[in-house]
């Protein structure tokens, strides 16, 4: 998640795991434009989203992880193509702000923290105690 949070676009790719890794919010564009179109359900219009599915398509990863925003972005890519799913793609999903009761998709695993807000309505998620401050580290 690092090298995501690192790169430019906000999107990682390794080619050597085949692992897209998506950033979460980390500008103010993000936060008071992008944020606020998702909580609408008009994240597939957002530039982010395009950048993700640009590369999605270039590099046709076996993973993708995302942390927040990357993480709703990630969802959102896994639901473009349902080819992905059939492959063996599988989702990762770090402090995901959604609002789920069980897991829709065999292949997406939720983490998030106690007493992360962002996260707090993602009930499919595999809840744990904080073993560090680091953000990223969710298991």
């Amino acid at each position: 998640m690092d090298l995501a949070y690192a790169s430019e676009d906000r999107v990682y790719y390794d080619a050597n795991s085949r692992t897209m890794a998506i950033a979460g919010s980390s500008s103010l564009s993000d936060w008071l434009f992008v944020d606020p179109v998702m909580v609408f359900g008009g994240l597939q219009w957002t530039q982010r989203f395009d950048t993700a599915l640009a590369k999605y398509e270039q590099h046709k990863p076996i993973r993708i992880i995302g942390h927040s925003l990357g993480a709703e972005i990630a969802s959102g890519v896994n639901d473009v193509d349902p080819q992905f799913e059939r492959r063996g793609g599988t989702v990762v999903l770090y402090g995901a702000p959604r609002v789920t009761w069980t897991e829709r998709r065999q292949n997406v695993t939720s983490y998030r923290r106690v007493f992360d807000l962002i996260s707090i309505f993602d009930r499919a998620a595999h809840t744990s105690w904080p073993r560090s401050i680091n953000p990223h580290d969710y298991h």
